[in-house]
């Protein structure tokens, strides 16, 4: 077995950056947002390096390959134009 390099959850949050409260709300409870399984060890959570660099290139594929859906026009205000919207 070769020698495989585990990042901590502190290094995840550096990586992602993100806050250790937002990791853990998206390994508990966030269904649409996956991110790595990661190894229990104890009572601490490692990821392998392998595994994290795989998980962002699938994310760059996906989100080079999904359209970004239009955008609705702007709405308009309701009641008296003010000054600078009439003209």
């Amino acid at each position: 077995m070769k020698d495989e390099i585990l990042l901590t959850s502190k290094d995840i949050c550096r990586l992602f950056k993100i806050s250790d409260e937002a990791l853990r709300q998206r390994l508990l409870t966030k269904p649409g947002i996956t991110i790595p399984k990661p190894l229990r060890l104890g009572r601490r959570l490692f990821w392998r390096t392998e595994d994290v660099k795989r998980w962002l290139e699938e994310q760059a594929v996906k989100s080079g390959a999904a359209p970004e859906p239009p955008q609705d026009p702007p709405r308009r205000r309701r009641g008296r134009p003010r000054k600078s919207e009439s003209k």
